[in-house]
């Protein structure tokens, strides 16, 4: 079993884990296919790593399917009514667990377990749980699915209603035959569109599946040779402000539900180079003669320094792992203000860029590389993820601190900390363990390499894609933050 597991009520017995899994991409886009739940979140994985999260998500409804397959598959059971806890995302590409337990009743427990925590906890039930018996609605006005998910604000959450025709497709069937034989195929075609309903509809874009309470009732007949269809109905009942969270009553095609679903913060967007210009924050030639590489610019604070740096006139070497497209747009940005912007391809522990691609020696670092940071984990400390951010925090600034140097012309590295290092949030541990030995590092790199002179500052919470938070903190504006440090790094070399 997982390491650390969430201990089970009292009444439950839990076996070995009884079945593994990774969803692949082929799954993901099936599961797309069928459900129509395309949200991005799941499906670009440039865009996912522009979320909290950081990389694409398996949707939660295609995890609960897979739990109840195989549950179907290997035990018979009856089932009148289901809850299903969404705690913790799950990677397309990442390794799952799924456990079983009996518990008294007739009720059924199962587990999702990925990466030494628990993702989602499902329970089925003999009986209607009270919360989870909800009245069919009645029909609404009729809507139509949307080809791409909906952008809906706080002020529209509780006015969305609307009844849909939900097309059934037969290779449900063949991906999930015991549970279309044990619950009907018409309400895992419904499953399946509630996963279409949060992420494309309502909140749409910018949704995060949370939970579902579900109670059986009669289905609508379903012939897997026609083309038919059956209604499914929603409406939000209740948004509360305080943790961005909508509840809606589903009703239809063998199911009545209350959902419950984030409206998670939307990406940052930094400043554009002609919104720097205007504040005049630094001057045209301010920085003229310094080549800068920014490891890390295509987004948050490497933006944001590159876009400072061509403003003030310096020649820029903006770096990307995998968001080329995040690059583009940046360096589109600083050439059309008059800017000078190089764009290379740098993976950690790839050669380390020393010169532009014409053989001018980089006089300035600036290393923002940096893996996914948001805490997700239920154990307080994990080696492998400490491991992890020092390739990145410690051994790839290292590699490009020793490089410039040796390549024989003074330069200058700002080292980017953090103020967590002093009060780590929740699941940040880790990343303040290493931010600490990088602080370490930086300063004895300083000291020990030639012609090369290390600033270490430990940032604020800042307000970039990492910083994202379903409860609002304060965090300040990344151009705030580095334009002092951007000024003092020029100041000499």
């Amino acid at each position: 079993m997982p390491s650390n597991p969430v201990s089970p009520p009292d009444d439950d017995t839990w076996p070995y884990a009884s079945q593994t899994l990774t969803f692949d991409w082929p799954a993901q886009e099936r599961f797309a296919r069928w459900s129509g739940d395309r949200n991005p979140i799941h499906m670009d994985a440039v865009y996912a790593r522009r979320t909290q999260v950081g990389a694409p998500v398996v949707h939660g409804i295609h995890l609960v399917l897979w739990a109840l397959e195989h549950l179907a598959a290997t035990q018979p059971f009856t089932v009148h009514s289901l809850t299903a806890k969404f705690k913790a995302p799950a990677f397309v590409g990442e390794h799952l667990d799924l456990e079983v337990g009996a518990g008294a009743a007739g009720k059924r427990r199962i587990r999702v377990q990925g990466g030494g925590r628990t993702l989602a906890v499902i329970q089925l039930n003999a009986d209607v749980s009270p919360s989870a018996e909800v009245a069919v609605l009645a029909a609404v006005l009729p809507g139509q699915w949307p080809e791409t998910p909906r952008l809906v604000t706080q002020e529209q959450m509780t006015t969305q209603e609307s009844r849909f025709e939900l097309l059934e497709d037969p290779a449900l069937m063949r991906w999930f035959p015991h549970l279309c034989t044990a619950i009907g195929a018409t309400r895992v075609a419904a499953l399946a569109g509630l996963s279409r309903l949060v992420g494309m509809i309502c909140p749409g874009l910018y949704s995060v599946f949370n939970d579902v309470e579900l109670a059986v009732v009669e289905p609508l007949p379903f012939d897997p040779t026609q083309t038919a269809s059956a209604p499914l109905t929603f409406r939000a009942i209740s948004y509360d402000e305080r943790f961005r969270l909508v509840r809606l009553q589903v009703g239809g095609a063998g199911i009545a539900a209350l959902l419950g679903a984030y409206l998670r913060p939307s990406p940052v967007q930094q400043p554009d180079c002609a919104a720097i210009q205007q504040r005049a924050v630094v001057s045209t030639r301010q920085f003229v003669g310094a080549t800068a590489l920014v490891v890390g610019g295509s987004r948050g604070l490497g933006e944001v320094t590159a876009k400072l740096l061509a403003m003030g006139g310096a020649r820029v070497i903006l770096t990307y792992a995998v968001g080329q497209q995040d690059a583009d747009r940046v360096a589109e940005d600083i050439r059309r203000h008059g800017g000078d912007c190089e764009i290379r391809q740098y993976r950690i522990g790839d050669a380390p860029i020393v010169a532009a691609q014409d053989g001018t020696a980089v006089t300035h670092l600036y290393h923002f590389a940096t893996p996914a940071i948001q805490g997700r984990r239920e154990t307080l400390f994990q080696a492998d993820v400490l491991t992890d951010f020092n390739r990145f925090y410690c051994d790839d600034f290292h590699r490009c601190c020793e490089a410039l140097s040796a390549h024989g012309h003074p330069v200058r590295a700002f080292y980017p900390s953090s103020v967590a290092i002093e009060d780590p949030p929740v699941g940040w541990v880790e990343y303040a363990m290493s931010k600490a030995a990088g602080e370490v590092l930086a300063v004895e790199l300083g000291r020990r390499l030639p012609r090369l002179q290390v600033l270490v500052h430990r940032l604020p919470r800042t307000e970039t894609d990492q910083t994202l938070s379903m409860r609002q903190a304060t965090a300040m504006p990344a151009l705030d933050v580095m334009l002092p440090l951007v000024q003092q790094m020029q100041a000499t070399v």
